[in-house]
């Protein structure tokens, strides 16, 4: 019929597990791809969608072809192609979809590819192509490593950044992390720069995670649904830090053709730099020794909104108030809440 073809729909998507591959666009200014075109990552296998409709004769078979040029033919000749048949209902009567794969071709990096369509009705007449105007190209190679940092804020929104440390403390024997004179103050928000180059498809975008696991190719394995950053900046609000174990912040590239690039971890921690309260302390003489009494404990607001308890306590003594000639801070004798009897 003079309508054989009108309204054909060629769309093009990845291989299995990959899912639908563009166009992707992203505004100016961000450092992702900007190119509008689909990508595939394997040069010799493509997978097609093919929509056409006739109500008298009904859809025989369809043709495919792959050109350099739109409506070309040079990369593929005018194939029939086979695949999985599904009846349309909700369109016009007649309308036929195909599913297929097409092996076999010779696709080359760097080369815009123009798929086109047409089918066939039970007459054998020849309905007009329609061609995909985005061109295809083939992308196999992941994007660079990421160049990343990472600044903290004491408080959400502050213009005013300080990076993150490893807290500096002085540890004593037998305890994991007393905390002495840390140097920033607990992040409220961190905010991560991330930059990649890929020179075909381009950067799609960032994925992140935060783990407890150093190896990257783990973590990224063991998460369902990694953060994803759509520019090359991005401010994360209560950041998951601990003050007493390490956090490790893997970030991967993306480009168009989604293939992930290799990737690049930091290791992070949440220092504390405000002071616990000061305690109420009482001391008695007993047995050759001496009874501390704590009648009010320390607190520290930061430890206490992550849940922990961090309050590290060390004792001195001297001859005169404020002196510590008996025993001195250095003598690194210290002790937790939990040793405490009630």
């Amino acid at each position: 019929s003079g309508g054989l073809g009108q309204g054909m729909i060629v769309s093009v998507s990845d291989l299995p597990g990959g899912g639908v591959f563009g166009p992707w666009s992203q505004g100016a200014g961000t450092g992702v791809s900007q190119n509008l075109r689909y990508w595939s990552t394997d040069s010799t296998r493509l997978e097609i969608v093919l929509t056409a409709a006739d109500p008298e004769s009904d859809i025989a078979s369809f043709q495919v072809a792959i050109g350099t040029t739109p409506g070309g033919e040079d990369a593929l000749r005018w194939t029939v192609v086979h695949g999985s048949w599904r009846d349309v209902e909700d369109g016009v009567p007649g309308t036929n979809r195909l599913a297929a794969t097409l092996t076999g071709l010779r696709l080359r990096t760097g080369t815009r590819y123009y798929v086109s369509g047409r089918a066939i009705n039970g007459e054998g007449l020849i309905g007009d192509p329609y061609t995909v105007s985005v061109p295809l190209q083939v992308d196999g190679t992941p994007p660079q490593a990421v160049q990343l940092t990472v600044e903290a804020a004491s408080e959400p929104g502050m213009s005013t950044t300080v990076a993150l440390t490893q807290p500096a403390a002085t540890e004593a024997p037998g305890w994991a992390n007393p905390r002495v004179a840390p140097a920033v103050r607990s992040p409220k928000s961190i905010t991560l720069h991330a930059t990649s180059h890929d020179p075909q498809s381009g950067i799609a975008a960032f994925e992140y995670v935060f783990s407890e696991l150093p190896d990257g190719a783990e973590a990224f394995a063991r998460t369902a649904a990694p953060g994803r950053m759509e520019s090359e900046t991005l401010e994360i609000e209560n950041p998951p830090l601990s003050f007493t174990d390490s956090t490790y912040l893997h970030v991967r590239a993306v480009n168009a053709a989604g293939l992930a690039g290799p990737v690049t971890t930091r290791v992070l921690r949440a220092v504390d730099s405000t002071r616990p309260s000061t305690p109420l302390l009482r001391a008695m003489a007993v047995d050759g020794g001496v009874r501390l009494y704590l009648p009010r404990l320390s607190t520290d607001p930061d430890w206490a909104r992550g849940g922990e308890q961090g309050v590290i306590y060390q004792v001195a003594a001297g001859t005169a108030p404020g002196a510590m000639d008996v025993i001195p801070w250095s003598a690194g004798l210290f002790f937790r809440e939990a040793d405490l009897r009630g």
